[in-house]
Formats: structure tokens, C-alpha cells, sequence
């Protein structure tokens, strides 16, 4: 068989690869939009603070927020907060994003705990945050700090 009458015969099936293939990772890297992520700029000797920040999830497939890491800290645990009998209780764990809806990780409320800060965090300064999701996979978000707030995680 002459080399031509190869490529013809090939054509067709690296078409359906290719479409494999941008099919593949279209569904796996949803296109979430994360926005308004800030910490509270923190003094000496504080070891923990928590980052708050909108998730836009426009497409039809609901995600879950997993897991976070920071150089800025040893550890980022995803908290959900609630009140409970005049109590702010927090429970560790992935974090639903339905489909079509944002989720806004604010005060009292659900954020990312960073613990075993590195470093004071300076107001006007950013860290940089991963965020591990189900489907997204990993999203880089840059992390604003802001001047001192007082806030019940």
C-alpha cells in the first residue's frame, strides 16, 4: 500500500482521536470562575486566618471544592461554618458547587482555614492559592490581603 492511500485510510480515525481527546478534557476542567478572594492581613505570632471568595460554576455539571494549598501556610482545610444553639461550629470537607449557582465562602459562613501561616500577612500584599476541585481539577487563585477585619470564621 503506497503512502498516500495510508493517510487516507488514517484520516478518519485521527479525527475520532482528536475528538476524543477535546471531548475528554472539555469535561475535565470545568470552567469555574472564582472572584473577590481576600484574607485579613494578620499580626505576628497569629498562625491561622481564613480566605474568603466567590465560586461561579455557569455550566450544567455541579463540582466540589476538595482541597487547598498555600506556600503561605502548612495546611488549608475547607470549612463550613454554622451557627448551632448561639455557636459557630465548623465542619471540615468538601464543598458542594451546583450547577449553575455561585457559592460564596464569606464570615461566619464557609471558607479556607489556612493554619501554620509562614509569615505575618501583610495588608496590600497577595498570596497565591490552589484550589483542588472534582471536575475543574486545579484552579490558581490569586489571594488579596486586606487591612485587619475582625471576623468569626
Amino acid at each position: 500500500m503506497n503512502l498516500p492511500m495510508l493517510r487516507l485510510r488514517l484520516l478518519p480515525a485521527l479525527g475520532l482521536i482528536g475528538w476524543l481527546v477535546l471531548s475528554q478534557s472539555a469535561t475535565a476542567s470545568t470552567p469555574l470562575i472564582i472572584s473577590n478572594a481576600w484574607v485579613s492581613a494578620t499580626p505576628p505570632g497569629m498562625r491561622s486566618a481564613a480566605v474568603y471568595l466567590t465560586i461561579q460554576n455557569p455550566t450544567t455539571i455541579s463540582d466540589r471544592l476538595l482541597s487547598a494549598v498555600t506556600p503561605a501556610a502548612e495546611s488549608v482545610m475547607v470549612h463550613q461554618t454554622r451557627l448551632v444553639d448561639g455557636v459557630y461550629e465548623m465542619r471540615e470537607g468538601a464543598l458542594q458547587i451546583p450547577a449553575k449557582e455561585s457559592v460564596e465562602l464569606k464570615p461566619a459562613q464557609s471558607h479556607l482555614m489556612l493554619d501554620g501561616l509562614r509569615a505575618p500577612l501583610k495588608a496590600g500584599s497577595h498570596i497565591a492559592l490552589t484550589l483542588r476541585f472534582a471536575h475543574a481539577r486545579r484552579v490558581q487563585v490569586d489571594v488579596d490581603v486586606r487591612p485587619v477585619a475582625i471576623t468569626p470564621y
